[in-house]
C-alpha cells in the first residue's frame, strides 16, 4: 500500500471484542484487527480508526475489551467513536432487533433519527462515557442519544430535556453540540419526504451553498 502511494488509512474497526464482532456480523477477528494495526504501525502511512459502541450485546466489558486492544497502539490520526446506532432501514438487522425488543415502537421514528443503545449499558455509565473517552489523547466522540429524554452534563455545559439523537460531538481541537432532532421534526412535520422534495426542487441553490440546506436550516431559507 505504501509503495502504491497510499498516505492515509482509516480502519473501520467498530469493535475489538470477539463477541461484539460476531454480533455485528463483521466477519473478522480481534487477531485480524491487531494484525492490521501492527502492519500500519510498521509503515509510514498515517492512520486512524473508528469504533461504534452500543450495538446489541454491548456491555461495559465489551467496551473495555475494545479500548484495551487500541491502547496497545499509537494511532497518529486518532480514534473516532460513535455511541449509539442510528436506525435507518430494514436492511439493518438491528432494526428487527429494535422492533422485537420494543425499542422501536413506530416506524415513523426511522425518519426522526432514532438511535439504538444496548440495554446492557447502564444510563449512569453512558452519562460518563463521553467524558471518559474525550480524556484519551486523540479520541473524538459522537453520541447519538436514544429516544428517551436525557439530561447530560458535558464539562460545564448542561443539556436539559433534550430529545432523540441530539448528537454530542467533540474532537481534541474543537467542541460542538449538534442539535439534530428537534430541527428534523420541524423539517418532517408535514411529511417525512418534505425535506428531500425541497432539495430536489432547489437543486441549484443546494449545489451553490449546501451548508444552508441542512435539515435544521432549510425552512429558514424557503420562508
Amino acid at each position: 500500500m505504501e509503495e502504491s502511494g497510499c498516505f492515509y488509512v482509516n480502519l473501520s474497526v467498530e469493535s475489538a471484542s470477539e463477541s461484539m464482532l460476531r454480533s455485528m456480523n463483521r466477519d473478522y477477528t480481534v487477531r485480524q484487527v491487531r494484525d492490521s494495526l501492527e502492519a500500519l504501525s510498521r509503515s509510514h502511512i498515517s492512520f486512524g480508526a473508528s469504533l461504534m459502541f452500543g450495538a446489541p450485546g454491548e456491555t461495559l466489558e465489551t467496551i473495555a475489551e475494545t479500548l484495551c486492544v487500541l491502547d496497545d497502539y499509537r494511532l497518529p490520526l486518532g480514534v473516532w467513536i460513535t455511541i449509539g446506532v442510528y436506525l435507518w432501514t430494514d436492511y439493518q438487522d438491528i432494526v428487527a432487533e429494535a422492533r422485537r425488543t420494543g425499542f422501536l415502537k413506530d416506524d415513523k421514528e426511522l425518519f426522526t433519527g432514532a438511535a439504538y443503545l444496548s440495554p446492557d449499558l447502564p444510563k449512569s455509565y453512558l452519562r460518563d462515557l463521553p467524558e471518559m473517552l474525550w480524556a484519551r489523547s486523540g479520541y473524538s466522540v459522537q453520541f447519538n442519544k436514544p429516544s428517551e429524554k436525557w439530561d447530560l452534563i458535558v464539562g460545564t455545559h448542561l443539556l436539559a430535556d433534550t430529545v432523540i439523537s441530539n448528537g454530542l460531538c467533540r474532537s481534541p481541537k474543537s467542541y460542538r453540540i449538534c442539535l439534530r432532532p428537534d430541527p428534523h421534526r420541524r423539517a418532517f412535520e408535514r411529511h417525512p419526504f418534505d425535506y428531500l422534495t425541497e432539495l430536489q426542487e432547489h437543486a441549484c441553490e443546494v449545489k451553490s451553498n449546501p451548508s444552508l440546506w441542512m435539515p435544521w436550516k432549510y425552512r429558514d431559507i424557503i420562508r
